[in-house]
C-alpha cells in the first residue's frame, strides 16, 4: 500500500529512505504539478530548492523533470554557496521571526487593521506618530501573507515577561496564544526546530562591541539567536541603526516592519 503523503503546516515531513523516497517524491511533485496546470494552463513557473543534505541535487533534478513534462518551467534556487543564482534572495528570506514587545503590542492593539482589514478610527493616536501608519501597513501585509506562509513566528519567555509586567490581561493571554502556537511548530519539527548553534551564538552578546543594547533588548535579543531566529522584527527605531553590524556579527537582521515588508514583497505571489 503506498505512503500517505501529508502535508502540514511546514510542508510535507518525512524520514530519509523510509517516506521520503524516488517514488514518493515522484507522486508528490506529479500532484503538485497537475495542481498547478488547473490553477494556470499556460506559463506556470514552479522555484525548486533544496538543502544540503544526501541526494539533495538528484531529487532536486527529479522534481525539474516532472515539472518540465506538464509543460512548467521550473526555477531553481542555487546552493547558498554557490551566489549564481537570481533566487539567492528568496533563499535568504527570513522565515522565522521574532517578535518583540513593541511589535506584539502594536499587533495587539491594531489587530482589527491587522487581521480584518478594519481602518484605524479617526482620531487615534496612529495619525499622529510620523510613520506609523506605514508601519501598520506593512504589519498588515507581513501577516496576511503570512496566513499561507506560515513563517515560524517566536515568542519567548522574555517577551512574556515583559508583556506580564504591563497587567494587562487580555493582552498577556493573546500574547500566550501566539506562545502556544509557536510551541505546536516546534513539536511539528519533531526534534529538528534546532541546531544548537543558537544557544552557542547567542554568548556573543556578553562581548563588549554589543554594548549599545539595554539590558531588556539584550535578554529579548539572546532568546531570538538562541531560537534561530533569522530576523528579529521591532517597532523601535534605534535599534536598527546598529542593524548592518548586527547582522555581519551574529547573522540575525534587525529589521522593522517596513523593512521586512519589501523584502517580501517581491516573494508575496508564491504564497497567495
Amino acid at each position: 500500500m503506498p505512503t500517505q503523503i501529508k502535508f502540514g503546516t511546514s510542508g510535507w515531513r518525512a524520514v530519509m529512505a523510509e517516506e521520503f523516497t524516488f517514488s514518493n517524491v515522484r507522486r508528490a511533485v506529479n500532484g503538485i504539478a497537475r495542481y498547478v496546470k488547473v490553477q494556470r494552463s499556460q506559463g506556470a513557473r514552479v522555484i525548486v530548492g533544496r538543502d544540503p543534505r544526501f541526494l539533495g541535487e538528484t531529487f532536486c533534478d527529479m522534481a525539474c523533470e516532472i515539472l518540465s513534462s506538464y509543460g512548467i518551467t521550473p526555477l531553481i534556487v542555487a546552493d547558498a554557496t554557490r551566489g549564481s543564482s537570481p533566487f539567492d534572495e528568496f533563499a535568504a528570506l527570513p522565515r522565522r521571526l521574532y517578535l518583540d514587545s513593541s511589535t506584539l503590542q502594536t499587533i495587539e492593539r491594531y489587530g482589527e487593521f491587522v487581521w480584518e482589514n478594519v481602518e484605524v478610527g479617526a482620531g487615534d493616536r496612529a495619525y499622529g506618530i510620523p510613520g506609523f501608519l506605514d508601519d501598520l501597513d506593512a504589519l498588515r501585509f507581513i501577516f496576511q501573507v503570512n496566513e499561507r506562509a506560515m513563517f515560524d513566528i517566536v515568542v519567548s519567555h522574555s517577551a512574556i515577561a515583559e508583556v506580564a509586567d504591563k497587567r494587562d490581561g487580555p493582552y498577556l493571554r493573546w500574547v500566550s496564544d501566539v506562545a502556544s502556537h509557536w510551541r505546536e511548530r516546534i513539536d511539528e519539527y519533531r526534534g529538528g526546530a534546532f541546531s544548537g548553534r543558537g544557544t552557542v551564538a547567542s554568548r556573543t552578546l556578553d562581548e563588549p562591541r554589543f554594548g549599545y543594547l539595554s539590558a531588556k533588548d539584550r535578554n529579548l535579543i539572546r532568546a531570538a539567536i538562541a531560537a534561530e531566529c533569522a530576523a528579529f522584527i521591532t517597532m523601535e527605531k534605534r535599534l536598527p541603526k546598529n542593524a548592518t553590524h548586527f547582522a555581519a556579527a551574529t547573522g540575525m537582521k534587525l529589521l522593522r516592519p517596513p523593512e521586512y515588508a519589501r523584502l517580501l514583497m517581491p516573494w508575496a505571489a508564491l504564497f497567495r
